[in-house]
């Protein structure tokens, strides 16, 4: 279960507010409602997956927003347990006009 991230919701907040947007053209962009967005926003609830990957994209954070919204939890225990998925984060860029790429999350590197 995802943990709420002030961190997360922060960094979401300004992103969007450097872009120019208002919490209804992002819930918009993102199709998730307004209340859900503001909710992130403030830490109250996390954002799914989902969320996360949309608003890095809409808000051109080049995987900043994924990373950040991955990144485990302090106190949390990383237990593997036998039936558990092994999950990994992958960003993708799609250029219509130049290269395109997809790869590991921890592969990707901004000079």
């Amino acid at each position: 279960m995802p943990h709420p991230s002030t961190g997360f919701g922060e960094e979401l907040r300004k992103r969007r507010l450097d872009a120019g947007l208002s919490l209804t053209a992002l819930s918009g962009a993102v199709h998730y409602s307004k209340a859900q967005l503001s909710k992130v926003e403030r830490g109250i609830k996390a954002p799914s997956r989902d969320l996360v990957r949309l608003c890095d994209a809409v808000l051109q954070a080049d995987g900043a927003l994924v990373a950040l919204a991955t990144r485990p939890v302090a106190d949390t225990p990383l237990v593997q347990t036998p039936d558990a998925i092994d999950e990994e984060e992958w960003t993708m860029q799609l250029s219509p006009d130049g290269p395109s790429w997809f790869q590991p999350l921890e592969l990707v590197t901004r000079s």
